[in-house]
């Protein structure tokens, strides 16, 4: 097997990583960068002091980990966040798939397990497997 030379900007992770596979580094950063593209974010709305809130990230975790789901959590009591605490905040927590926007909601008070996982199932990260 010829030897390789590490592609510059290749992290020094990922070079004996794609070495020890015998895949050429410019092809193991397009994967990398291929999967973040594909990456669902889920945006959360919460507050500090909501119980609610800290249920629905608890069971949030594992179904976004299973789906290679990003959970964006935004507290809307914090400065900056007047826009999003006026319109939801008498539904926090509230779950989007996206960004804040009433046609992304997934569920708010109580986590729509079903609902979020057939979300995160109707988007292209399935392409990520077909990406490898």
């Amino acid at each position: 097997m010829p030897s390789r030379v590490r592609a510059e900007g290749a992290s020094e992770r990922t070079w004996p990583v794609a070495a020890r596979r015998g895949v050429p580094l410019a092809a193991a950063r397009w994967r990398r960068v291929a999967r973040r593209v594909l990456l669902v974010t889920l945006t959360l709305l919460v507050r500090a002091y909501c119980h609610l809130c800290d249920e629905m990230r608890d069971a949030l975790a594992p179904i976004a980990a299973a789906h290679a789901a990003a959970v964006e959590t935004i507290d809307i009591d914090a400065a900056g966040n007047e826009v999003l605490a006026a319109a939801w905040g008498e539904c926090v927590p509230v779950l989007f798939a996206g960004a804040p926007d009433a046609t992304r909601e997934l569920c708010h008070y109580h986590l729509d397990r079903d609902r979020v996982v057939a979300a995160l199932a109707a988007t292209p990260v399935a392409l990520e497997t077909k990406i490898r």
